[in-house]
């Protein structure tokens, strides 16, 4: 019985290792795009405007200037493109405070193919930046 338990544990921390090895794997295979646009974080009947400074078809890191409180529900980013905006729906990951600003780290939740189709081109034709 012991060496069954002992055994468990070592499948489980090879699992829990090959599973963050495939997360790895997936940043690297949708790298981030540096990038400087203006974005609104609504939650609930507030809106905060930011900052989006890189981006990916996973998630984004946006700066807001002041202090945030972390949210606790997802949020909507809404990216203005001229005439129109888009839309994403994302979960706040992380967050870190400075003095100036706060910055978070958002992963994007589903996604309609109209706007994964756009947030694919948009990141083709910025590989480099803004």
């Amino acid at each position: 019985l012991h060496l069954s338990i002992r055994r468990q544990r070592q499948m489980c921390i090879r699992d829990s290792f090959r599973a963050m090895k495939a997360r790895i794997a997936r940043k690297r295979l949708e790298p981030r795009i540096p990038l400087k646009r203006a974005c609104i974080i609504k939650s609930g009947r507030s809106k905060l405007t930011g900052t989006i400074l890189n981006l990916s078809l996973n998630g984004a890191l946006i700066s807001i200037k002041g202090g945030v409180t972390p949210f606790t529900d997802p949020v909507t980013i809404e990216i203005p493109l001229g005439q129109r905006s888009i839309e994403l729906r994302a979960e706040q990951r992380w967050i870190k405070r400075t003095l100036r600003f706060t910055y978070m780290g958002v992963r994007f939740l589903e996604m309609d193919q109209s706007s994964r189709l756009w947030l694919e081109g948009f990141l083709l034709s910025n590989k480099n930046g803004e």
